[in-house]
């Protein structure tokens, strides 16, 4: 290639990617790239058609376009938003601004048929419309955020919900600059430029949810605001070590008091009940508390955050006591009970056991030591703390593997119900969004080591050394037993199919939903790419069906997952759109392979056993894999890094 070659290339306003990705392109490909700004991105496919550019970048493909357009493969997403006066819910009858001639209209009508797409002529026009309630939302790129930020409004990422394509390059069919197209997808695949727009991307974004959350704190609070929080003591979620207060409740709450710039004091509870800190924070002495759990008594003195972990909660006993012995909480009925006066795992006990005299105590630490010296038999811990001890404290307490966890916890933070608190609530669920909290609840919340429980690390005499390596090989035995009769699945963390049959051995409920889902081209992606892809892609899969689903989940097969719940149909929408699709990132390259699952979903009219449902629900399942296949098959393209969805 000459390296006189000259192009001229059509951005949209305020486009950062395509410097990045065509400074690039210049050092790889020994052509010079002249930028171009239009006034959006029809205007870029027009001038692209009178012949005045060469190329038009992050263009998302659409029949808008016309067929005398070609596109590149994937360069890089372009996170699209809804800008709206309140929540919105997307099953209404609504009305939704975008720019004349905007791609995503193709998109957001065959999503939602029933939404009215309002074209208009400029943002200020959008605006306008919005504040005069003609409108119900309007839709923007990432670009466009930091314009809105200084507006009182709510900001929705649409991506998941309208399946939006990635951008690409496009040129003229036929034209000399639609042979260079391959070369430029090729160059935005590279790990250092894929890396660097990404980065970009997603820094914008943050900077201007940054300055929106900005804004509205200064609205609602033009003077520093403070906050008094009290943390309970429990492992891992607050606690003192070499005399140093640390948690995850205590970092995340610190993030997003720095972000909203709050001062915040964190109450000296380290010799206090829980009944005593729930106390003070009912009677308005403090205004924070931390890990609280989401629950509708609750509600009636309480504000909550969004949640910040789901937690499930076991029957927890000492090791050997009475194994495989119990199958339900409710068959404990004889047994010594225990829980934290006040806590959620009381009213638990209740709930199954309604009339059973349950033992309380004033703290965790203290509950623990009473099931340790045997004045209880049996309590009930969140799988987080029960993580923390097993791993870090080598207890000899386990949770009885015949019961499933009895319950799933919403983990948040809690605000007394007075002043602004409802504000303040509201925008700690903003500043939430901000904290990478996956990364501080992984630095705590690590799965025991079952062998350690069994280890004892204080004996220095020979003969404790003998016994203890006898220890550690009957802990190998009963580390085998217990992989074996487990019921969680060891590589996503769901369970499996044994604790299915077990958890619906009488079957379905009426108003139960089934859902059956099927990685779609699971073997292929396993022959091309290999199974340690298949892997980490069924393992991305787990973590979004734990986000996304409100309900029962297992793993029933190699990649065939049986999901069951309650959800409304909006909640049913939401999960389906969020597990329908999703990208699975390649180790050795910067790209994604764009994953999709059939799932087949059948809701229970009546009573119905769960043989007969899995089946009807595997039914449908299959029809939707045979439209996927023929969607796939007139569309195919094999699949190898030239075909990858790029981040």
């Amino acid at each position: 290639m000459a390296a006189e070659s000259h192009y001229r290339v059509a951005t949209s306003p305020g486009d950062q990617v395509a410097p990045l990705l065509f400074s690039a392109a210049e050092q790889a490909l020994d052509s010079e790239f002249e930028l171009v700004e239009a006034e959006s991105q029809y205007h870029a496919i027009s001038m692209l058609e009178e012949g005045s550019v060469d190329f038009v970048a992050n263009v998302i493909s659409s029949d808008i376009n016309g067929s005398k357009i070609t596109y590149s493969s994937p360069t890089n997403l372009e996170p699209v938003f809804a800008v709206s006066r309140k929540p919105i819910d997307w099953q209404n009858k609504l009305h939704i601004g975008l720019q004349v001639h905007s791609p995503y209209k193709q998109y957001l009508l065959s999503a939602f048929p029933h939404i009215d797409a309002v074209e208009l002529f400029a943002e200020s026009d959008m605006f306008n419309k919005l504040n005069q309630n003609e409108i119900d939302a309007f839709l923007i790129t990432y670009r466009d955020l930091a314009r809105v930020a200084k507006y009182d409004v709510f900001i929705e990422s649409v991506d998941g919900i309208l399946k939006l394509p990635p951008a690409s390059v496009a040129a003229l069919k036929k034209s000399p600059a639609a042979g260079l197209l391959t070369d430029i997808a090729s160059v935005a695949s590279e790990k250092t430029t894929a890396l660097t727009i990404y980065d970009t991307i997603q820094q914008a974004i943050r900077s201007a949810r940054l300055d929106a959350l900005d804004y509205k704190v200064k609205r609602l609070f033009p003077l520093s605001y403070s906050l008094n929080i009290a943390l309970e003591e429990r492992k891992p979620f607050s606690f003192y070590e070499a005399g140093q207060q640390k948690g995850i409740m205590l970092e995340v709450i610190e993030s997003a008091c720095r972000l909203l710039k709050f001062h915040c004091t964190i109450t000296d509870t380290k010799h206090m009940t829980w009944e005593e800190i729930e106390s003070q924070f009912i009677q308005g002495e403090v205004d924070v508390i931390a890990p609280y759990v989401s629950s509708e008594p609750r509600q009636l003195h309480t504000y909550f955050s969004d949640v910040i972990q789901e937690a499930e909660i076991y029957v927890v006993k000492r090791v050997g006591y009475k194994d495989h012995y119990y199958h339900s909480a409710s068959e404990l009925f004889l047994e010594k009970l225990g829980a934290v006066k006040a806590d959620y795992s009381e009213y638990l006990w209740e709930r199954y056991l309604p009339n059973k005299p349950i033992t309380l105590f004033g703290t965790q630490e203290a509950l623990i030591e009473a099931l340790l010296s045997k004045k209880v038999d049996y309590i009930m811990l969140d799988s987080v703390s029960l993580n923390a001890m097993l791993a870090d404290e080598l207890l000899p307490i386990r949770p009885e593997m015949n019961i499933p966890s009895v319950h799933s916890v919403p983990v948040a933070v809690g605000f007394s119900k007075r002043d602004q608190h409802n504000q303040v609530a509201a925008l700690f669920s903003e500043a939430l969004e901000l904290v990478d909290i996956e990364k501080i609840i992984n630095a705590y919340d690590s799965p025991p080591d079952w062998q350690k429980i069994w280890i004892s690390h204080n004996r220095i005499s020979t003969l404790i050394y003998v016994i203890a390596a006898l220890i550690i090989m009957m802990a190998c035995v009963v580390a085998v037993l217990l992989y074996r009769t487990s019921r969680t699945d060891t590589l996503t963390g769901l369970k499996n199919l044994r604790s299915l049959e077990r958890s619906y051995s009488k079957g379905l409920k009426a108003g139960e939903t089934v859902l059956y889902l099927d990685v779609n081209r699971f073997k292929q992606i396993n022959d091309k790419l290999g199974h340690k892809v298949g892997d980490a892609l069924l393992v991305l899969l787990g973590k979004r069906i734990k986000k996304h689903w409100r309900g029962k989940a297992y793993r029933v097969g190699g990649d065939e997952f049986v999901l069951i719940g309650t959800p409304t149909d909006a909640q049913l929408r939401d999960s389906q759109a969020m597990l329908e699709e999703f990208l699975v990132p390649l180790e050795q390259e910067p790209s994604s392979i764009l994953v999709s699952v059939a799932i087949g979903i059948f809701r229970a009219e009546k009573d119905i056993g769960l043989e007969e449902a899995l089946s009807k629900a595997d039914i449908l399942m299959y029809e939707n894999k045979a439209e996927v296949r023929v969607n796939t098959e007139r569309n195919s393209q094999p699949l190898n890094s030239k075909t990858t969805k790029i981040l």
